[in-house]
């Protein structure tokens, strides 16, 4: 994270690895870490995940973020059609802070997924937060 203006943040990753998948977010459940090879050898598969956003501060109880991710991973043939290959992610929200133990917010993310076999598909969610933290 880079601190920019008086509250304000950029925030940014990258990482890129062989047998990783299970480390990302979207791919945590996909069985892409390994995958046996033409040859019958086990193989550890390339993913390449990244990731950007800004934090903005509107006042002392109101923030939004945006952000924008992406993922590219190589899976072997024998993960079939439906392997995921790419993937897009995208937000923004408005979080109140009326007190250091309360806040809510609403976000909006799309996201997209691409497999090896063509399949492609998007979606759309709304969400809504409400959080109270008891210790502080």
């Amino acid at each position: 994270a880079i601190n920019l203006l008086k509250q304000d943040k950029f925030l940014w990753q990258v990482a890129y690895g062989q047998g990783m998948a299970r480390y990302v977010n979207d791919l945590g459940s996909a069985s892409l870490d390994a995958a046996l090879d033409a040859s019958g050898d086990l193989e550890a598969i390339p993913v390449f995940a990244a990731v950007v956003g800004y934090t903005h501060q509107w006042s002392g109880q109101f923030r939004s973020t945006a952000s924008f991710g992406y993922i590219n991973v190589n899976p072997t043939a024998s993960l079939g059609p439906l392997a995921i290959e790419n993937t897009t992610y995208s937000s923004i929200n408005l979080v109140w802070h009326p007190t250091t133990s309360f806040r809510m917010g609403l976000e909006y993310l799309y996201g997209t997924k691409d497999t090896q076999g063509g399949a492609d598909g998007d979606g759309h969610r709304l969400d809504f937060v409400f959080r109270y933290d008891l210790v502080r």
